[in-house]
């Protein structure tokens, strides 16, 4: 069982065995934080329990949710293009010089640390609380997907848009 679905049983057997209820302040202030400090980590099947909120604060905390979406988007684009910086410059020194063993590291390391691309999941996954899933590209794409032409981003996105489509099912533990 996948940690979110973990974590959604968990929580309704605690509600079973001890009556809980949701402190919405508590939670407010919670992912208020998490705005001003990307260390605190929250489980996304609970961000998913508000993604149709119906109350003043439902609301206010699936707007904290966006803002920090928001803020990791924009931390990981920036991640993305110093990878992607190191990776063309250390080609570009290989180029130059094949000797040099700081670039050769670079090449090597580079890649490893490119984000994969996430899409919104299919409804049997987002029944299971999750809110991302990894994009499959066909094994006749890789070559394509791994050494992009600038020039024909539509080509990307095709690539993207053609994908496996797998079947996922999931079960309550609890």
């Amino acid at each position: 069982m996948c940690y979110s679905a973990q974590v959604i049983a968990e929580y309704r057997l605690y509600v079973r065995l001890y009556g809980a209820d949701i402190s919405f302040d508590e939670f407010v202030a919670l992912y208020w934080m998490r705005t001003q400090d990307r260390a605190i980590k929250i489980p996304k099947a609970i961000d998913a329990w508000f993604s149709d909120p119906q109350t003043d604060q439902a609301r206010q905390i699936k707007q904290h949710i966006d803002q920090f979406a928001g803020q990791e988007a924009t931390r990981l684009e920036r991640e993305l293009f110093k990878q992607r910086k190191r990776l063309a410059d250390a080609e570009r020194k290989l180029k130059a010089n094949p000797e040099l063993k700081g670039a050769a590291e670079d090449l090597r390391i580079a890649p490893n640390k490119i984000k994969q691309i996430t899409d919104e999941p299919p409804p049997e996954v987002a029944a299971a609380g999750h809110d991302r899933c990894i994009v499959p590209i066909k094994p006749e794409y890789l070559d394509a997907w791994l050494y992009p032409d600038p020039g024909k981003l539509a080509d990307q996105y095709a690539i993207l848009d053609d994908r496996e489509r797998p079947c996922y099912e999931h079960r309550l533990a609890a």
